[in-house]
């Protein structure tokens, strides 16, 4: 339906069956500001020449308002109402919002570049096939509920904080209270509002291999490229530049230990970790990123712990393959010894050549001990 000339359509609106198979209805807006109203069982178009145009729809699973055509176009997914959404400005700035109310569901499946997404109650699903969602500014309220799944999600950090995305990351993970040097992985994904990941809470469920990973570009130095909060990106495993701009805030499904957003657990993750000294150094802010692996507050030797005992380290890269039914948990799962293991720095001896695990997952051997400050440069040169 086109309405960049006008209102195509009759004083009483019309009645669209999408009859069998996966139907899609494709809006197309006027240069000002458009808004698509959605219910359960059908829709109203409101633009600066027009208001309230009814859409009455059956066997619709899809709706789509392009972006770009001018002006700030809204779409809002009313109480009942459960849509695949496409909302996607390819080219120039991001001019459709998206709001989900609470009862609503609206699922992503493709590329997103919008304006604002705003889950007011409601419940926004990203693709389990890996694609991007790219937001100006995101607002989360009343247990309204982000699931990015397998995908990644970009935030300007300049519209919505670093700080406002922690709050959604911790209001959908869940510490628990009780723990020790052994057991500080108890936390999970579950919660009922936030950002969370299927992906991240079925691995938590299970071997804790898969976490969510958040990392701030505000952080970076371009002039230092491995420099403390330098940031690789999603596709990136040279170790060198960054893969975010200083704006950007992303959030993506990774590996535990993945403290700089490669997709892989290695030696420059041991070294950002070191880098930032942030270890039995107090609150941190910074989460994930900074090495607060388990989600506390703090970096200690809780984190240490979680590094060394899910196995990550030169063990792969994500995505890993799919959760078959029945695994076996985390402590009765038998996993290949790491090449190297993350020793907190200063307060712990660390070793070097022939390590193994030893109790409460730190490394030992009858090596030469090496300087934990120069760890990392001890993997490599």
């Amino acid at each position: 339906i086109d309405f960049s000339t006008g209102n195509p359509l009759p004083v009483n609106g019309i009645r669209f069956d999408g009859g069998s198979g996966a139907n899609t209805l494709t809006i197309i807006g006027t240069s000002g500001n458009d808004t698509l109203t959605a219910a359960a069982t059908g829709f109203t178009c409101s633009g600066g020449t027009f208001s309230d145009v009814p859409i009455n729809t059956a066997r619709l699973q899809t709706i789509r308002l392009i972006g770009g055509g001018g002006g700030s176009d809204a779409i809002i997914l009313a109480d009942g109402s459960q849509y695949r959404v496409d909302a996607d400005t390819p080219l120039g700035n991001p001019n459709v919002s998206v709001t989900v109310q609470a009862g609503a569901v609206a699922t992503f499946n493709t590329d997103q570049h919008l304006a604002n997404l705003k889950l007011n109650g409601g419940v926004a699903h990203l693709s389990t096939a890996r694609h991007s969602m790219f937001l100006n500014g995101l607002s989360i309220s009343n247990n309204g509920l982000l699931d990015i799944a397998n995908s990644f999600l970009y935030l300007n950090n300049t519209a919505t904080s670093f700080a406002t995305a922690k709050t959604y990351l911790d209001a959908a993970y869940n510490l628990h209270a009780v723990g020790n040097l052994n057991a500080p992985l108890a936390g999970d994904y579950n919660g009922l509002g936030g950002i969370t990941s299927s992906i991240a809470k079925t691995s938590y469920a299970s071997d804790l291999v898969v976490g969510i990973g958040y990392y701030d570009g505000a952080l970076q130095d371009p002039n230092n490229l491995d420099g403390v909060g330098q940031i690789l990106g999603p596709d990136s495993n040279s170790g060198h530049g960054t893969g975010i701009a200083l704006n950007q805030i992303l959030i993506r499904p990774t590996l535990t230990g993945d403290l700089n957003g490669d997709g892989v657990v290695n030696a420059y993750d041991v070294s950002l970790f070191n880098s930032y000294g942030l270890f039995n150094n107090g609150s941190t802010p910074l989460g994930w990123q900074a090495g607060d692996m388990n989600g506390d507050g703090v970096v200690d030797s809780k984190d240490v712990t979680v590094f060394n005992t899910v196995g990550n380290f030169n063990a792969g890269s994500f995505p890993v393959p799919p959760v078959i039914p029945g695994m076996a948990t985390a402590s009765s799962q038998t996993r290949t010894i790491p090449s190297a293991v993350l020793l907190p720095p200063k307060t712990h001896k660390v070793w070097k050549h022939s390590i193994r695990k030893a109790s409460g997952g730190y490394a030992r051997s009858h090596g030469r001990r090496v300087n934990p400050l120069l760890f990392a440069k001890a993997l490599y040169p």
